[in-house]
Parts: C-alpha cells; structure tokens; sequence
C-alpha cells in the first residue's frame, strides 16, 4: 500500500468511521466546515482536496490514534476504536471491541472474561461492579479481520 494510499483510507476514517463530526474535525485542525461536509457526503473526492488539507487531515489522524488505547496480540499492535463491551450468549459471554492495525485494517479484538467471573457452567455469576477486572485487558484472546 503506497503512502497516499494510507493517507486516504486515514481521511476515510475519520470522516466515516470514527464517531468524529467533521463540525469537531473543524474546530480542532481549522479546514473549512464546508470541505469536511462535502468530503463526507461523497460530493468532494479526497484524490482531489489541496496537498495541505490531506496532510492537516493525516497529522489528525495520527494524533487522535495516539489518544486511542492499543493492545498487542501475537506481536502485532492495534488501536481500539471503540470501547469494549460486554457480549456473547449467557453461557459464554466475554468481551470485544473494533480496532484497526497499523495499515488501517478493521479487526474485531475480543477478551476472555477472568474465571472468577464465572460460575461454574461458565455463566456470568452477577453484575461485575469494576469491569477493568473483568479481563485481562493486554492479552486478548483473538483478533479477527472484519
């Protein structure tokens, strides 16, 4: 994947599939609203916007990446972007989260939930109270590309 390639599947990103308006990408890297609706609705193609504009937007992208919580699983890294949430079927519930790894591939990263967690049968026994002890965070157990 060439570097324009990356920087346009970043600009995707941010534009549709993170929960940033592009109100807020305004405010925070100063492209004109305008620009950022159109880019968004499809009526502007990203091959066309202004060298500096594509640039403002990859710095963005990064930045906000970095703000994003990461976890590494078989040596690669991730980036979550989304909180994790509680999931599965009642006898075998566990935990996951969308993430993108580092050539903007989505993935889902899902945890096993701690055994103390559970009854016997594997049930969830009850409410977890602090759910940062639910799982043992840094080591997922899978990531699968979506």
């Amino acid at each position: 994947m060439t570097h324009t390639e990356k920087v346009v599947d970043m600009i995707k990103w941010l534009l549709h599939k993170s929960d940033l308006t592009y109100y807020r990408i305004h405010k925070d890297t100063g492209i004109p609203k305008n620009t950022l609706a159109r880019l968004q609705k499809g009526e502007s193609e990203i091959h066309n916007i202004p060298l500096a504009t594509a640039l403002k937007l990859e710095k963005y992208y990064l930045e906000e990446m970095g703000k994003m919580e990461k976890v590494t699983f078989e040596g690669i890294e991730y980036t979550l972007t989304q909180e994790a949430y509680l999931t599965g079927t009642h006898g075998n519930p566990y935990y996951e989260a969308s993430g993108i790894d580092a050539d903007g591939n989505e993935v889902t990263v899902t945890w096993e939930i701690k055994d103390h967690w559970l009854d016997k049968d594997g049930i969830l026994n009850g409410l977890l109270e602090d759910e940062s002890e639910a799982c043992d965070w840094d080591n997922p157990m899978s990531v699968e590309c979506i």
